[in-house]
């Protein structure tokens, strides 16, 4: 099985402590793996490289209004190069609700984009509700 090699870059770390970051680059790749298991064949394999990028609102914002018409901030944006930004001010202000704490967040967002370039999709409800279950799943397996 082929795999990208994973480059995590840290443009704005929030409320991420260098232990959270830390821990974020060790769950990283076995994220990569357990998407690649489950998607065997997907464009995701013939990525070269992978390129996460940890960014604040203003530059998401920036890069949605740029690259996709729509200035507003979202949590993640995943391009079919192979890069994936995520929103930590979002992760920040989401943990408490979904209980996954800020690097958890951040982690579950960093899985959304990798199941993007694995083919699944989530512009119809259907879809959303599917690619969350995987995530949650993934996102437990690799959390217990």
């Amino acid at each position: 099985m082929a795999r990208p090699t994973v480059e995590l870059f840290v443009h704005c770390q929030g409320g991420l402590s260098g232990e959270d970051l830390e821990w974020l680059e060790h769950q990283v790749e076995p994220a990569l793996l357990e998407v690649l298991a489950s998607y065997p064949g997907s464009e995701l394999e013939q990525l070269d490289e992978l390129e996460l990028s940890l960014v604040d609102d203003a530059t998401l914002a920036e890069i949605h209004g740029d690259f996709l018409d729509d200035p507003t901030v979202t949590d993640v944006i995943t391009f079919p190069h192979g890069e994936i930004l995520v929103s930590v001010e979002i992760a920040a202000r989401r943990a408490e609700e979904f209980g996954k704490g800020e690097r958890g967040e951040t982690f579950l967002y960093l899985i959304h984009g990798m199941l993007h370039l694995a083919g699944l999709d989530d512009r119809t409800e259907e879809d959303a509700a599917v690619m969350a279950k995987e995530q949650e799943r993934i996102w437990a397996k690799l959390t217990a």
